[in-house]
């Protein structure tokens, strides 16, 4: 198994993302400066491999990255952290017969603005074809 990353820039076609790169955009190592101040679509994916050839796509994940204004993502993805764990455990103290409509909402809004299902986005092209390299 292989994990691999792409990003797909409006107007452009998806671009694969090394994991090395991935990793030092997180811990704030590197830094996109070409897409600073936008937010991004970006697909991570699980792939089964064949010894070194991609054989099925596992699991995909999509998301947007918010980029500031030096090309990091590292608030963006506190930030979607943030809304995704307090929309999902978000304390109800609703002890009564009325459903609270709260924690439902949040967790829509978290959801819509911080991940997209791959292949139902608009104008999505779908994954690129990869070759075995990483």
């Amino acid at each position: 198994m292989s994990s691999r990353h792409y990003i797909f820039p409006e107007n452009s076609e998806p671009l694969r993302l090394s994991r090395r790169l991935v990793e030092g955009m997180i811990f704030g190592k590197d830094a996109l400066t070409q897409y600073a101040g936008t937010r991004q679509r970006v697909v991570s994916v699980i792939v089964e491999n064949e010894g070194t050839a991609p054989n099925r796509i596992l699991d995909a994940q999509g998301a947007y990255w918010v980029f500031d204004a030096a090309g990091d993502i590292r608030k963006g993805l506190t930030r979607s952290t943030s809304d995704i764990m307090s929309a999902t455990f978000n304390d109800s103290d609703n002890k009564g017969t009325v459903v609270a409509l709260q924690p439902k909402l949040s967790k829509k809004r978290a959801e819509e603005e911080h991940r997209w299902v791959v292949g139902k986005a608009p104008n999505s092209t779908g994954l690129p074809q990869t070759s075995g390299r990483r």
